[in-house]
């Protein structure tokens, strides 16, 4: 557990974007949510996973003083999420 949230959420998104790099399984995944959400619209759960883990680091960084005042932890996940989720999701 990370004590400084901040600090977990930008160590989360550099094993995510490692990750994406060299797990093929991953690559995978990403694609066919992709792929699936251009044929009958976006899926949303496999997103809505990922940005909740990336609020409720944002939330707790906000309690301990972590965010700058007027930072959104909602609005702030979900561009941190559309970054690597793509923002077609």
């Amino acid at each position: 557990d990370q004590p400084t949230k901040v600090q977990a959420v930008i160590n989360l998104t550099h094993a995510y974007a490692h990750q994406l790099q060299t797990d093929p399984a991953l690559r995978a995944c990403v694609r066919l949510a992709v792929e699936q959400s251009s044929l009958r619209g976006p899926a949303a759960a496999p997103y809505q996973q990922a940005s909740g883990t990336v609020r409720e680091l944002l939330a707790k960084a906000k309690e301990q003083g972590e965010l700058l005042p007027g930072i959104d932890p909602v609005e702030a996940a979900e561009m941190i999420n559309g970054t690597f989720t793509g923002v077609q999701v």
